[in-house]
């Protein structure tokens, strides 16, 4: 059984409550390891779910793109490239984050302005 279940979310064929439901019942089954493959999920869209990344979110940026810019410093980030990003929850929303920039979350989740300098 092969699914894309970002494209059912899009279409509407399934609400993302059910699209997790459904996940769960995969990554719980013998799946043979090719669970990326039956969920229809490309190596980023995988990567960013196994970081925690909802299934809903994932079906918006397929729809509206994958983001290239890190969700902390604002500069590019290439989601194809392994290993130098994760998906991180930034400011109520979920975005692509520089390992190097994982530091400064808890200052955005308090509220505080990373480049404020005067906290030194």
């Amino acid at each position: 059984m092969t699914n894309d279940l970002l494209a059912a979310i899009n279409r509407g064929e399934v609400s993302p409550d059910r699209a997790e439901d459904l996940a769960e019942e995969l990554t719980a089954s013998d799946h043979g390891g090719n669970l990326r493959g039956l969920m229809g999920l490309s190596q980023i869209e995988y990567t960013a779910y196994a970081h925690g990344t909802p299934l809903a979110v994932l079906a918006r940026w397929r729809l509206e793109g994958i983001p290239e810019l890190c969700g902390v410093c604002s500069k590019g980030i290439t989601p194809a490239s392994p290993g130098g990003w994760l998906a991180r929850e930034v400011g109520g929303s979920y975005a692509l984050v520089h390992i190097a920039c994982l530091p400064l979350l808890p200052l955005i989740k308090q509220g505080l302005d990373p480049d404020d300098r005067s906290r030194e």
